[in-house]
């Protein structure tokens, strides 16, 4: 890894400059203890400990899927090239990573005893009987024919082995959502930032997934802030969407739209928000 010099963004150098040499490559296993999922579980059975009480949560690690770790994996340009030049080699690699990641998701999960309720992103509780959430920010990348060949598959997979997902994509992936609608893979929620996708490219899904929306408010001129974005949500959109609003913002106004949304426990946009399991 080293940064970058224009912004100071981290950049993971790639371990391999061609889909050949990554099929050749082999993780470690997903409990060496010197790797990050085994030192997250140390952390999280010693804060137990220290705390005597079983009670604790635990968050995943990072939840990126076959589709992004491939991208870090592989240099990008040649993966997407490989995508046209040599798709069935492409198609080993990925599912080489999902036989991975997968793996990797089991062990935390089983290790835990049951107490995932989600990963580092999105900033929602997730218990893990109503599935994982898994970083897809290679839809907006994709056209939608390859994400049909290359990133449809990788889904179905996850949604038949977790149960349901819970989807991170902060670009402009609207050309993805007729996949996503046919996928045949459990959505129980989908994260979109506006202006990058907005709401109404969404609509597809709208009886089946929960929306976790988040605003871009430097790339727009419509909203002031989260808040004023959530309330129009909630006033303009169709009754029948449902949202999960992160609230992150620790501010008076965000406080007070929890205060309102609290006294309004009845109305059944906000109750659907915690309804996930009827998704």
């Amino acid at each position: 890894m080293h940064f970058s010099e224009e912004t100071g963004n981290p950049h993971i150098i790639p371990a391999a400059n061609s889909v050949a040499d990554a099929l050749r490559l082999t993780p470690r296993p997903v409990d060496d203890p010197s790797m990050d999922a085994a030192r997250l579980l140390r952390l999280y059975d010693s804060m137990n400990r220290d705390l005597q009480t079983d009670l604790l949560w635990m968050r995943m690690l990072d939840p990126s899927g076959p589709l992004n770790s491939a991208a870090l994996i592989l240099d990008q340009t040649e993966l997407y090239m490989a995508m046209h030049d040599s798709p069935g080699e492409v198609h080993r690699f990925l599912g080489n990573i999902a036989d991975f990641v997968m793996e990797l998701w089991r062990h935390q999960l089983n290790s835990s005893g049951g107490r995932v309720c989600g990963s580092m992103w999105p900033y929602i509780v997730l218990p893990q009987d109503l599935g994982v959430v898994v970083t897809e920010d290679l839809m907006p990348l994709l056209s939608a024919e390859q994400y049909q060949e290359f990133g449809i598959p990788l889904l179905k997979r996850m949604s038949s082995e977790f149960g349901a997902l819970a989807i991170h994509c902060c670009g402009q992936y609207a050309h993805q959502v007729a996949n996503l609608k046919k996928s045949g893979a459990r959505i129980r929620a989908l994260e979109f930032h506006h202006p990058y996708t907005r709401i109404e490219d969404l609509e597809p899904l709208a009886d089946s997934t929960v929306f976790i929306p988040y605003l871009a408010v430097g790339k727009q001129d419509r909203f002031k802030s989260a808040v004023e974005f959530y309330r129009h949500l909630l006033r303009e959109t169709p009754t029948h969407f449902r949202y999960w609003f992160a609230c992150v913002e620790e501010d008076e106004q965000t406080f007070a739209f929890v205060r309102e949304l609290e006294a309004e426990g009845s109305n059944g946009r906000w109750s659907g928000a915690h309804g996930l399991s009827n998704v």
